[in-house]
């Protein structure tokens, strides 16, 4: 009787595992961010679906391979050695204006979870929003130069000036000049 209640106990706890584990690799299946598992030598051990769309990986010829080896950018092979922060962004090696970010996060013995999420998108507008203001900067530059320099001549007439009537305008228009060399002086 003893050893027939074991064998069921067995029998449950591995049928509980295999149900884990597909359920573990149908949630995995499902993200869209890629999913790698890395042994201590930072070989592939398993991936997902979108790990292998974003980097390229074959289930039959990258298995068993260095992650390093498949992504070769020289900042990520120090990153892999030495993992901090959030992650460090790599150029795709799929799509030419791709960008990935690639997380590393360490956990068991000496085991590594990579997490890779395509940040393309977020590049992309980052990179609009730095032309935008780079664009906008030098397109004021020229018309602010020209006012800076009327400001400078009212401040120079107004300090000439005994007219009580012009007295109020002397601090706004030291202001304005304030901002405006702050401003010109910024884009430099």
């Amino acid at each position: 009787g003893h050893v027939v209640r074991l064998h069921r106990r067995k029998r449950f706890h591995k049928q509980r595992l295999i149900q884990l584990f597909r359920e573990l690799r149908r949630s995995t299946a499902a993200m869209p961010d890629g999913v790698i598992v890395l042994n201590a030598s930072r070989e592939i051990l398993w991936f997902n679906p979108a790990a292998a769309r974003l980097l390229g990986l074959n289930i039959a010829t990258d298995t068993g391979q260095r992650l390093d080896n498949l992504l070769r950018h020289p900042n990520f092979v120090d990153y892999l050695r030495a993992p901090t922060g959030d992650g460090i962004v790599v150029a795709s090696p799929r799509h030419e204006s791709g960008w990935l970010n690639v997380q590393i996060i360490p956990y068991g013995t000496d085991q590594r979870l990579a997490i890779v999420r395509d940040v393309t998108q977020e590049k992309n507008v980052e990179r609009t929003r730095r032309d935008f203001v780079a664009n906008a900067s030098h397109e004021l530059r020229s018309p602010l130069t020209v006012i800076s320099g009327y400001l400078q001549s009212w401040s120079d007439s107004l300090s000439d000036s005994p007219d009580t009537a012009d007295a109020g305008w002397e601090a706004p228009v030291r202001e304005m000049r304030y901002l405006l060399h702050d401003f010109l002086d910024v884009g430099r």
